[in-house]
């Protein structure tokens, strides 16, 4: 397989991995949101190396949606739409677990359903660029 064919293997597994986090976090949304902003985080963070891989980027293992959007260049077409959920980074263990002080921390930046609109509108643009490659 050539390193192009590779390439694009990888963008559509992380793409249709993202579909699939999404629709899960479309379950949860009302019920459990905090299980609900795992899987949006997911989504965000599939989609992000997706454009990444895309771009040629190498990506290390970071969960950071803001590290990986920095490897971005600054004026990137999609780099504000993934910065906007840069709050998620931490969903996988702030928002599952007690905190130090053993309350337990609500999701980020509004409600699951909002940010869940958002999440889809950032996967059409996700979709729409990288149709244009």
């Amino acid at each position: 397989m050539s390193a192009e064919a590779h390439r694009q293997r990888r963008v559509a597994s992380f793409l249709a991995l993202a579909e699939e986090d999404f629709s899960a976090a479309g379950v949860l949304l009302e019920k459990l949101p905090r299980q609900a902003a795992y899987f949006q985080q997911q989504c965000v963070e599939k989609l992000l190396r997706a454009v990444l891989e895309a771009e040629g980027v190498p990506v290390g293992p970071t969960h950071n949606i803001r590290q990986l959007a920095d490897m971005l260049p600054g004026d990137h077409v999609l780099k504000a739409g993934f910065l906007q959920f840069e709050t998620l980074s931490s969903a996988a263990t702030r928002f599952r677990y007690p905190t130090a002080s053993g309350a337990v921390a609500s999701p980020p930046g509004g409600e699951a359903p909002e940010r869940q609109q958002k999440i889809e509108r950032l996967k059409s643009d996700v979709g729409a660029f990288l149709a244009k490659r």
